[in-house]
C-alpha cells in the first residue's frame, strides 16, 4: 500500500515538473503568431538601408528576417542590402515604388519630396526629447504623414529611430549660434534642412550621405550633422575635429514598404509581417539606438573628437534665430498639421 502511495506520489511530482518546464518554454519562446497549418505564397523581400552591418538599424533587420523566415517556413526569404550597396535613399525610394526593393528606411526628410507636410518633422527643437516624437509619430502626426502617401507607390508602417542629430565640423566647436556663421556645413538633399541651416548662419550645401566622408576629407565641406552611432559608423571622426551636442533634432525614419507587395499578402503573411515591422524594426530598433547613444559619444570623445554640450539657454538662441523659419512653415502647411505637433510638445 505505502509502494502504491510513493509511486503514485512521483507521477504527480514528475507531471507537475514536466508541466512546469512546457510552460516555461513557452514563455521563453518566440511565440508564433499563426498557430494554425498556413500555406505561404513563396517570395522575396528585400531591405534596403544606408547604414552598416554593425549599426542597430541593421541588427533589427537580421531580427526581422530570423522571426519572418521562421515563422513562414522560409516561404517568405528575406534579402538585407546594407551600407547603400543599392544607393542612397532617394535611389532606394525609386526602386521601392518599382517595386525592386520591398522595404526602405529613409530619413523623414528624404519623404518631404513626395508630400510636404512631410517638412515639419525636419525642424529643429520641434521637439524637447524622443519620446515626444514618438508620442507623435505613433500618433495623430503620424497618422497624418501617413495618409499622405496614399495614392503612391508607397506604404509606410511606422517609424522607427534615425537618433539624436548633432553637430561636428573641422573650424570651432558650436557653443552658441554665431558659432556657425560661414561655416560650410552638409545637409541632406532636403530644401527644409537648407533653409534653416542658412538661417543659422552656415553655408549649407546639400548632398547625398554616400559622398559625405570624402567631401569632408577633401574639405568641400567643413561639417556635417547626425547622430553620434551614425556619425562613428561613418568613421567621420577621421576627418572632424569637433562634435557639439546640439540634439537640434530627434531624427526618425519611415519604414516605407512597396504597396502592391503589402496589399498582396495574405491575412497570415500580414500578421507575421506587420508584427516583425513592430516588435524588430520599431521598438527594438529604438530601444537600442537609445541604450547606444551616450557610449557613442564616448567613442568619439576616445577616437579624439572634441566633445561639448549645449545648455538649455544656448539652443533657446537658436530657436531664437529660427523664428522666422517656425513662421513660414506654419504659413505654407497650415495651422492644422502645426496644431498636431504641438499636441505633443
Amino acid at each position: 500500500m505505502e509502494l502504491r502511495c510513493w509511486k503514485r506520489a512521483c507521477s504527480i511530482l514528475f507531471s507537475l515538473a514536466l508541466m512546469s518546464v512546457v510552460l516555461s518554454g513557452c514563455e521563453n519562446a518566440e511565440t508564433p503568431i499563426v498557430s494554425s497549418p498556413t500555406i505561404f505564397t513563396k517570395q522575396e523581400i528585400i531591405i534596403g538601408h544606408v547604414y552598416s552591418d554593425a549599426h542597430n538599424v541593421n541588427k533589427a533587420c537580421l531580427e526581422f528576417e530570423d522571426y519572418v523566415e521562421k515563422q513562414t517556413g522560409s516561404a517568405l526569404q528575406v534579402t538585407i542590402m546594407p551600407n547603400s550597396i543599392l544607393g542612397g535613399n532617394e535611389n532606394m525610394l525609386e526602386m521601392c515604388a518599382l517595386g525592386n526593393v520591398t522595404l526602405v528606411t529613409p530619413s523623414l526628410a528624404t519623404m518631404e519630396m513626395y508630400a510636404p507636410e512631410w517638412s515639419i518633422v525636419s525642424l529643429p527643437y520641434l521637439f524637447s526629447s524622443a519620446e515626444q516624437m514618438y508620442a507623435a509619430l505613433d500618433g495623430a502626426l503620424g497618422d497624418y504623414l501617413k495618409a499622405t502617401l496614399e495614392d503612391t507607390e508607397y506604404i509606410c508602417l511606422g517609424f522607427n529611430s534615425n537618433g539624436i542629430r548633432n553637430m561636428s565640423n573641422n573650424v570651432r566647436p558650436i557653443t552658441k549660434v554665431e558659432d556657425l556663421q560661414g561655416i560650410t556645413m552638409r545637409v541632406m538633399n532636403n530644401a527644409t534642412y537648407e533653409t534653416w541651416m542658412k538661417a543659422l548662419g552656415a553655408n549649407a550645401v546639400p548632398m547625398s550621405f554616400n559622398d559625405v566622408f570624402d567631401a569632408l576629407s577633401q574639405g568641400i565641406v567643413q561639417g556635417q550633422e547626425n547622430s553620434a552611432s551614425l556619425t562613428y559608423d561613418a568613421k567621420f571622426y577621421e576627418v572632424q575635429t569637433y562634435y557639439s551636442i546640439t540634439e537640434h533634432v530627434y531624427d526618425m525614419n519611415a519604414i516605407i514598404c512597396n504597396r502592391d507587395f503589402y496589399e498582396h499578402l495574405s491575412p497570415a503573411e500580414k500578421e507575421i509581417f506587420d508584427y516583425a515591422i513592430s516588435k524588430y524594426l520599431i521598438k527594438h530598433q529604438r530601444q537600442m539606438e537609445a541604450e547606444e547613444n551616450d557610449m557613442f559619444i564616448q567613442l568619439l570623445a576616445d577616437s579624439g573628437m572634441e566633445i561639448n554640450i549645449l545648455s538649455a539657454e544656448t539652443k533657446e538662441g537658436f530657436q531664437e534665430a529660427l523664428f522666422e523659419v517656425y513662421a513660414n512653415s506654419r504659413a505654407t502647411l497650415g495651422d492644422a498639421v502645426w496644431a498636431l505637433v504641438e499636441k505633443y510638445q
